[in-house]
């Protein structure tokens, strides 16, 4: 009996120190001494007060995508101008949409970097897929005991509605945006790779984080982080103890926010969760405030692909109208209009660049230059047409200064998110062009068969010999300079006249030439006649 004893008790002697070990082991948390330090370097607040937290919140209920965007970048850039001492990301969110996710990393570490305003990042439950991407963007990650943060392989929607993986180039691009955003801070990169690559295999060995190709090299002493096969997600323990979170804070009933207090924007620290934790209770006098703005759902609006790829016909088919009839009218305000709000949209998350407003003004100039002074469609309406469509695409594709090639290939093992956003935005826009085409199309030869206002814009009917239309190919066929004649239709510059019962194709020197007026033969280049209005 006493021998059972002493062999139990060594046998419980043994596990406790295996358990020491194996703690000791995931121990790599930084501790709340080490926090304190960080947050007191990285953190001005006056100790006074009020010390004012700017609040952005990341909800469940609305993947990730351009309009967070938006929403982020006009609320940081209130903050900034309030002067707030940090910034305070509440994140609950599935995920959504990479490249909108990774321009939200780039507005989070500027802000950081540049303007000395740290994010901390909350996650209080979810921070999946993109949502692990922003946490990782933080310069400090808190965690409850509900967190889970991870879970970010890419995938695809396939035609039925299926999700599939993303291919191993996407993959392999998304893997490395991890590992740079998390070495961004200091954390290991090996972690936030694993979140995307499920086949990673990652184990604990003498307090050290170590990839293996083969499970079967793990030692008998490795503790397995990740396993082949399975994405890494982190729970909250996990959080704290492999060292991505800086502090953890367990539930607990807190005093709500009022409705006068949602009303004014404004409330006490207390009120969150987070701030229950030692270190940032330190923090004398926070008052978190919150942005909303109208202008948010309204930008998020205009800037959706298909929008813009709206106010992209509606510019052109506004041209065209305008062009197609006398005077300042309702093809002009409907071109007007389209282009004020593709602008508006891109210089409201100031994603346009000058240089973009200049070829695309450049391009326009031309064209009224070739239709409204010079007598032929030449070089510079060529030239004008390129510019105003290259124009047109760098505005409605507003990051293609983020595209870039790798290692001189188009195509590369690491696929630029950026060229796969503007890609899709290209096809909006080819639709656009495409859809205005045919739009153009269908008002020539349709619309001006109607009785009603878009009738004087087009000239209907057959040019039949017997009816007095001369091709003017020979010169025989062509009439004598100086001969005198009537605008048959308005010339712009190009039009039809009318000489001795005859009606020819013309070109107007002076530009703009309304019908039934009386004009001349100014000259003749070739087959093409170029006329003036005639002045008593």
């Amino acid at each position: 009996m006493r021998k059972l004893l002493f062999s139990l008790i060594f046998l419980l002697t043994l596990l406790g120190f295996s358990s020491v070990n194996l703690f000791a082991q995931l121990s790599l948390q930084i501790s709340p001494s080490t926090f304190d330090e960080k947050l007191k370097q990285s953190l001005s607040f006056s100790t006074e007060g009020p010390n004012y937290i700017g609040y952005i919140h990341i909800p469940k209920d609305r993947a990730i995508d351009q309009s967070t965007f938006i929403d982020v970048k006009l609320s940081l850039e209130h903050y900034k101008k309030m002067k707030v001492c940090s910034i305070f990301l509440d994140l609950d969110t599935p995920g959504g949409e990479v490249f909108s996710a990774m321009q939200i990393v780039d507005l989070l570490q500027k802000i950081d970097t540049e303007d000395h305003i740290p994010v901390i990042a909350f996650i209080d439950n979810w921070a999946v897929s993109a949502g692990a991407m922003l946490a990782y963007s933080c310069r400090f990650i808190g965690a409850t005991n509900t967190s889970i943060m991870g879970a970010a392989e890419p995938v695809l929607m396939k035609a039925g509605g299926e999700m599939e993986s993303a291919s191993e180039k996407v993959n392999s691009a998304l893997r490395a945006e991890f590992a740079n955003i998390a070495r961004f801070y200091g954390r290991d990169p090996l972690l936030a790779e694993a979140m995307v690559d499920k086949d990673m295999i990652l184990v604990l060995r003498g307090g050290k984080i170590i990839q293996l190709d083969d499970e079967e090299k793990a030692k008998s002493s490795d503790v397995f982080i990740t396993r082949k096969g399975k994405l890494l997600t982190l729970d909250a323990v996990q959080l704290q103890d492999l060292g991505v979170a800086d502090f953890y804070v367990e539930h607990q009933p807190i005093p709500s926010i009022s409705k006068k207090e949602e009303a004014k924007d404004t409330w006490p620290a207390d009120k969150e969760l987070a701030f229950h934790d030692p270190s940032l209770a330190k923090i004398p006098n926070v008052v978190f405030v919150s942005y909303h703005d109208w202008r948010v759902g309204f930008f998020s609006f205009l800037s959706h692909p298909a929008i813009a790829s709206f106010l992209v016909f509606g510019l052109i088919i506004g041209i065209y109208l305008e062009m197609s009839s006398p005077g300042f009218g309702l093809g002009g305000g409907l071109a007007i209009t389209s282009l004020a709000f593709i602008l508006l949209s891109s210089f409201a998350i100031k994603a346009v660049n000058w240089i973009e407003i200049i070829i695309f003004c450049t391009g326009l100039l031309l064209l009224i230059l070739e239709f409204f002074v010079l007598p032929t469609f030449g070089i510079a309406g060529i030239l004008g047409f390129l510019l105003t469509i290259v124009g047109l695409f760098l505005l409605m594709l507003p990051h293609v200064e983020n595209m870039h090639f790798t290692n001189g290939h188009f195509f590369s093992e690491q696929v630029n998110f950026a060229m796969n956003e503007i890609l899709k935005r290209l096809a909006w826009f080819c639709g656009a062009i495409v859809l205005s085409v045919i739009a153009i199309s269908f008002l020539g030869r349709f619309l001006a068969k109607r009785k009603f206002f878009y009738k004087r814009l087009i000239s209907s009917g057959e040019q039949e010999a017997s009816l007095g239309y001369v091709a003017g190919r020979t010169k025989e066929d062509l009439p004598n300079i100086h001969a005198r004649g009537m605008t048959v239709s308005t010339m712009r510059p190009s039009g039809k006249i009318e000489i001795e019962g005859k009606i020819y194709d013309a070109f107007s020197e002076g530009g703009f030439i309304d019908g039934n007026t009386p004009i001349f033969i100014y000259r003749i280049e070739g087959n093409k006649i170029v006329v003036r209005a005639f002045e008593e």
